[in-house]
């Protein structure tokens, strides 16, 4: 490198300017900002959720068990939450032209029926709390007293996934419902 020949110093701030622009870069790239990360952590949180659901998994000498459980869950709906917020980008940028369409990247979105999403969250959160009804019923049982934590926990925990999961679709739904509005031209 060599110097530019300029005989004043830089106008330029490094890091608030690299930070600009980077931040314009990735708001115009969502699958890359939203829906790689939201995928990787999906996918993750799904395989670990999995493996712990039942009971505790050893792997390479490591125990994982209702710490896994509890920690897997918030990666899925992390992962979730982030690629929701990926689609909405995109619907926004495509909406508002602001990036041109190539062949309507957006096509699914014809067929986006929001009282089924809708109902899939409703099914979701009522599921969770019947699973949650029946660990309230099983501490009745030993009289509101102590439970055994990683069987009382493998309960609690994919109920409260499911009401969390079905509550972000429910509003997530109505957002979207906002995005699909008609446009005035």
């Amino acid at each position: 490198l060599h110097k530019d020949g300029r005989l004043r110093r830089s106008h330029l701030q490094t890091w608030a300017d690299g930070w600009i622009t980077l931040k314009f870069l990735l708001l115009f790239a969502p699958t890359w900002l939203f829906l790689l990360p939201g995928s990787i952590l999906l996918i993750i949180g799904g395989v670990l959720f999995l493996l712990v659901i039942s009971q505790s998994f050893e792997i390479f000498g490591i125990r994982l068990d209702v710490h896994t459980l509890l920690v897997s869950s918030a990666f899925i709906i992390i992962g979730i939450q982030t690629i929701i917020l990926g689609l909405f980008t995109k619907i926004f940028i495509y909406k508002f032209n602001l990036l041109p369409s190539k062949n309507n990247q957006t096509p699914f979105l014809a067929k986006v029926n929001l009282k089924h999403i809708f109902l899939i969250s409703l099914l979701l959160v009522i599921i969770g709390v019947i699973i949650l009804l029946k660990a309230v019923f099983l501490w009745q049982q030993q009289g509101f007293g102590n439970l055994d934590y990683p069987s009382t926990m493998r309960i609690v925990i994919p109920s409260v996934f499911l009401i969390q999961l079905g509550m972000q679709l429910f509003f997530n739904s109505f957002f979207l419902g906002v995005l699909l509005l008609p446009r005035k031209s």
